[in-house]
């Protein structure tokens, strides 16, 4: 895979998997000097964006685990993972600020770094983007084992509170290998839409980690988007699939791609748009 390849679109921003690797290594070096170490626990409430990959990648490369959160829980709920995750470090967008700060003040809880991305920080906070620039280039001297823990993804708790479900870096890499064997597969010239929230199973794990595996280009979107009879996507990054969830029928073009066929999912969850020839 070629370092130059896109792996990342963000609005108008376009990253390599080259400057992924270094930005990951810077996080993961700033993340260290915050006294973050191997097993520690790093939080995000963050919208879809480059800052939510950043931080899950830069957590793995240090040995620590990544608690996505759901960006609509209330500031109770919030607390709670917080405290049950055993959270040092909270990452959180600014549009979500206002409830992870109310979070905090939650029983339990023992964030130590709060970074805000995409916003102005208020006492006791960092500016995730200047954290983010402090960090050095070279990569982390960690010894990570393919069984450590890599994520803990909170269930919804509707029957009762939430419980953490563990994926291991193991996890993340076999889930890989049964998108490989699905259709037709993946490939690294493949484009999806990152719609659906990455703080899902869906979202993380249906395409984005499995391209980013492969070397293929995620196109994220920050929120949900509303459903129409075409949804653009963007001209020079025309997709190959995504995953969402529409109130109906979602289809996904670029005014220069070549409608040959289409691919459909039964689950109410997925979508059924056309796909580019390739």
């Amino acid at each position: 895979m070629s370092g130059d390849r896109i792996a990342l679109v963000d609005g108008e921003r376009r990253m390599t998997y080259a400057e992924l690797d270094i930005s990951t290594n810077q996080l993961a070096r700033a993340l260290r000097s915050l006294g973050v170490r191997q097993g520690d626990t790093v939080a995000g409430l963050l919208l879809n964006s480059t800052a939510f990959i950043e931080t899950m990648l830069a957590t793995a490369k240090l040995g620590a685990v990544f608690v996505p959160m759901n960006v609509r829980l209330a500031p109770a709920e919030v607390s709670y993972l917080l405290a049950d995750s055993g959270s040092d470090t909270f990452v959180y967008s600014a549009p979500l600020a206002s409830v992870a700060r109310s979070a905090l003040a939650g029983d339990g809880v023992r964030v130590r770094s709060r970074l805000i991305v995409g916003g102005e920080p208020v006492e006791g906070e960092v500016r995730y983007e200047q954290v983010l620039a402090g960090g050095g280039p070279r990569s982390v001297d960690t010894d990570v084992d393919r069984r450590d823990l890599s994520c803990l993804m909170y269930t919804s708790g509707t029957t009762g509170r939430p419980k953490g479900a563990i994926l291991t870096h193991d996890n993340h890499m076999w889930n890989v290998v049964n998108s490989l064997s699905f259709g037709r597969g993946l490939r690294e010239s493949d484009v999806t839409v990152t719609v659906a929230p990455m703080f899902h199973i869906g979202g993380l794990g249906i395409h984005t980690l499995p391209l980013l595996y492969v070397g293929g280009t995620n196109v994220v979107l920050p929120r949900s988007i509303r459903c129409g009879p075409w949804t653009p996507c963007p001209r020079s990054e025309p997709p190959c699939s995504s995953w969402s969830r529409p109130c109906g029928r979602l289809s996904c073009r670029s005014p220069d791609s070549t409608m040959s066929t289409c691919r459909r999912w039964t689950s109410p969850c997925r979508v059924e748009h056309p796909v580019r020839s390739r």
